[in-house]
């Protein structure tokens, strides 16, 4: 593994975020972890992330679906693995209009993560 190989966790649920840095970054990752979409921009201009695994339902009523629509306004790339507890028909039509993305279900198992880090 490429230890300049940069991931932004976004997630609210501090267990899971914690969780998820301590697994990649014992597989040779370079992890950080925001709670809230509105810092997902400013975030990734500072870390430069070659993907971003983000939880849909945010910290302080943010969406990570907006903070995804608004990386992609600004004509930032960078692939982005969706988490969420509700895989609803809903959330699954938001996110299909935007490019370079995956969805994992809750709980998240670290195999089906790694899957989408290609």
């Amino acid at each position: 593994m490429n230890t300049e190989t940069k991931i932004l966790i976004v997630e609210d649920e501090l267990l899971i975020a914690k969780a998820l840095c301590l697994q990649l970054e014992k597989m040779g990752y370079k992890v950080t972890q925001i709670s809230d979409g509105n810092d997902v921009m400013k975030t990734v201009l500072d870390f430069n992330p070659k993907y971003i695994v983000m939880d849909v339902r945010l910290k302080n009523n943010s969406c990570g679906i907006n903070a995804a629509k608004e990386l992609r306004k600004n004509n930032i790339q960078t692939k982005i693995i969706f988490t969420t507890g509700n895989a609803f028909e809903t959330t699954l039509h938001q996110i299909s209009g935007i490019a370079l993305v995956a969805l994992i279900t809750k709980p998240v198992e670290i195999t089906q993560l790694i899957e989408h880090l290609s």
